[in-house]
């Protein structure tokens, strides 16, 4: 699926509800008749990010199951109430089938919402555990000292959903990997993920069958959590196990970022396409930033991509 993008400026409090009901069809806003509003929509099949500027109170009641919400306030202060739990501003979870009240004057709001099922893959190749089931204690982050850490990645969500980046399926793939790992750390996740114990030679062949695996579909928006399930373990036990018989002692993450910067590095060498730039090929390969492709792939190979485009 293609990603989408809507603006929606100087709207009215109803126009503003009447958006925000696709993702919570219960929800109503009661606000200011004569205030203006904007919200902005980004996503794709995996995730949706709000961006809302707006003022008032909204209910939503009962809601579906498929959907996980995380809010943060930007500017701006906001009260809010969920399941028998309340706050003020900082970052707090809309899980499914629960009632939120807020409350709030003029008001910078950012949100996530998260469709169950691909959340769910996530979780469970991250705990190993096909039976688990994605539950919370409660709406507010681990700890108090969390909550700027959920603020700030989301607001970077909104930034790079803005940018051209967003249009690279592998950026877009990275990105719910980011946010779906937030929501699993940062807030209270019900019961006890499993952890298996593998021998030496099965750990050796795993290595060597995930490792094929990214070399192969480094190109497709594959995650380290794809290359865990692919050879049936948690992302962490794969992680260890890279560790243990990588030959530069790197993650899953290391690999797959050492495969795709080998694969730009191909094209700039080999291709030499007439359209290309350094900040094409590197949104081919899943890098949202130029500067920051140029900056790992001197990591590695001690110069810049741009003495090959010369």
């Amino acid at each position: 699926m293609a990603p989408f993008h809507e603006i929606h400026d100087a709207i009215d409090i109803g126009e503003a509800a009447t958006i925000l009901r696709r993702f919570s069809p219960n929800l109503r806003i009661e606000g200011e008749s004569d205030r203006r509003h904007s919200v902005r929509l980004d996503g794709d099949e995996r995730l949706a990010l709000v961006h809302a500027e707006f003022s008032g109170e909204t209910r939503a009641d009962d809601d579906p199951e498929d959907e996980i919400t995380i809010l943060a306030t930007l500017q701006g202060r906001l009260d809010w109430r969920a399941d028998g739990e309340q706050g003020a501003s900082a970052p707090w979870i809309r899980t499914p089938r629960s009632s939120a009240t807020m409350r709030f004057g003029a008001l910078t709001a950012v949100a996530t919402i998260l469709p169950v099922g691909p959340l769910l893959e996530f979780a469970r190749t991250a705990y190993g555990d096909d039976a688990f089931r994605l539950r919370f204690d409660g709406s507010r982050p681990v700890s108090a000292a969390l909550g700027p850490h959920v603020a700030t990645v989301l607001e970077q969500a909104q930034i790079l959903a803005g940018s051209g980046a967003f249009e690279s399926p592998i950026v877009r793939i990275a990105l719910h990997r980011r946010l779906a790992a937030v929501l699993l750390e940062c807030f209270r996740v019900a019961g006890n993920p499993r952890r298996r114990i593998l021998r030496a030679d099965a750990r050796r062949r795993r290595y060597r069958a995930a490792a094929r695996f990214i070399d192969d579909y480094a190109s497709l928006p594959v995650t380290t959590e794809d290359a865990a399930r692919a050879v049936d373990l948690t992302s962490d036990e794969l992680d260890d196990i890279f560790r243990g018989f990588s030959p530069s002692g790197s993650d899953v993450s290391g690999h797959l970022q050492h495969t795709r910067l080998g694969a730009a590095r191909e094209e700039l060498t080999q291709g030499r396409r007439a359209d290309s730039s350094i900040r094409d090929v590197a949104l081919r390969w899943g890098f949202p930033s130029a500067s920051r492709f140029t900056e790992l792939y001197r990591r590695e190979y001690g110069v810049g991509p741009s003495t090959l485009l010369r």
